[in-house]
């Protein structure tokens, strides 16, 4: 796509329910772009990512490794096949989480 946000990745924090049988929610997201890692032609072992809620604000950072531009080069030289892709409405897997993890969303 030519809008750079289209390669962006998202980490998204969540936040434990306060009550048990309460609700997660969303305590705030992060995003890295993978434009910047193709036009530098670097990984990023140790990068350092603002978190921002929903109303915008600065809540704290983040950090986390994005390993692989070479690879992104080499998908980003072809251009997309959509008869190459296969969609499922297998339904999503259910996995039980320890009442101290953290859990992070990349999407």
């Amino acid at each position: 796509s030519a809008d750079e946000e289209d390669a962006d990745v998202f980490f998204i924090v969540y936040q434990e329910a306060s009550e048990p049988g309460g609700k997660v929610r969303e305590a705030g997201s992060a995003f890295l772009s993978l434009q910047h890692m193709l036009r530098t032609r670097a990984d990023l072992p140790d990068e350092t990512l603002d978190l921002i809620d929903g109303s915008g604000r600065l809540i704290g950072a983040m950090s986390v490794a994005v390993l692989g531009w070479k690879y992104l080069a080499r998908v980003a030289a072809h251009p997309f096949d959509p008869a190459c892709a296969q969609l499922t409405d297998a339904p999503a897997l259910q996995v039980p989480l320890p009442a101290d993890a953290l859990v992070f969303a990349m999407g």
